[in-house]
């Protein structure tokens, strides 16, 4: 923290280990979240394997929050770049990185409610992967959320997910929409 009033920043250090792979050296993550201003928000991470010695993902995005416009309510525009590296087994099948463009936009309809769609683009084979609309509820209590999501993958297969969360003890003041912190959020923001 620090810095003008106007911006805001949250650092996090991080590693990672897979205990049901004994020869795994784990890999190191870093990241961090800007809040520039009322209007913009910036999000990166980055994780190095320490085996490879190599890049194994990572995360830059920006959120536009445009402000309440009528009935409508914190709309939202955001775009998202990820890179993740293949693993050396499987590079010989497939691209040895991939890297996909996700951009979204949202707005909440009223106190209780959150609209969604996203859309993931891969940069390699310049297609769409999926799209997703999202409908969430946020309890009176603000204890709990729950939603869907309608999705159509890369195969045009669509389906539904039902969220839950579970969200607070009844925190007043607190965003009944917020979905965790650093690397638990959900999409990105």
């Amino acid at each position: 923290y620090g810095g003008p009033a106007w911006m805001l920043a949250n650092l996090w250090l991080s590693f990672e280990h897979d205990f049901d792979q004994p020869d795994d050296v784990g890999r190191l993550i870093v990241g961090g979240v800007g809040e520039f201003g009322s209007s913009l928000s910036a999000r990166a991470s980055l994780a190095w394997d320490a085996e490879e010695n190599a890049i194994d993902e990572g995360i830059a995005s920006l959120m536009y929050r445009v402000g309440d416009r009528g009935w409508l309510r914190a709309p939202y525009l955001s775009a998202m770049y990820r890179y993740l590296r293949v693993p050396p087994r499987l590079a010989g099948v497939t691209n040895p990185a991939v890297n996909q463009l996700d951009l979204g936009a949202g707005l909440r309809i009223s106190n209780r409610f959150l609209l969604r769609y996203g859309l993931v683009y891969s940069l390699d084979d310049g297609e769409r992967l999926a799209q997703s609309g999202t409908l969430i509820y946020a309890s009176r209590c603000r204890c709990f959320n729950i939603g869907f999501d309608v999705i159509e993958d890369r195969t045009r297969d669509v389906f539904v997910r039902i969220r839950y969360s579970i969200t607070g003890l009844g925190d007043r003041d607190g965003d009944p929409f917020a979905e965790g912190v650093g690397l638990l959020t959900d999409e990105g923001f």
